[in-house]
């Protein structure tokens, strides 16, 4: 990452690893973690039109464990799109699940 002039933020360095651009070191660093760990994972599958009119493209889809992964360094305060995204696909369902999100797979 580079620390950009506008607002002391810092900015993303596109990074290869395994065949794959990533938009961040994190996102590639976590790549090679989920490999590590033989987790199977898509980078940015899907973009997501939330409920709020917002769109979000997730980072990773674990497509094992039907979850999201949102790759985030420190001190970053975007995770609002993260947070909708979890609550429109969470199961509420209060005894054994019969709804459809499951997993998050709504």
């Amino acid at each position: 990452m580079t620390e950009s002039p506008e607002e002391g933020r810092i900015e993303a360095v596109p990074t290869e690893y395994g065949g794959t651009t990533f938009r961040s070191r994190l996102e590639a660093d976590w790549a090679q973690t989920l490999n590590g760990a033989r987790i199977k994972w898509r980078y940015e599958p899907e973009t997501i039109t939330l409920p709020s009119g917002g769109v979000y493209i997730p980072d990773f889809w674990l497509p094992e464990i039907g979850a999201w992964l949102e790759a985030k360094g420190p001190n970053v305060p975007r995770i609002e799109k993260a947070a909708e995204l979890a609550r429109v696909r969470t199961c509420c369902c209060e005894r054994e699940c019969t709804c459809r999100r499951p997993g998050g797979n709504s």
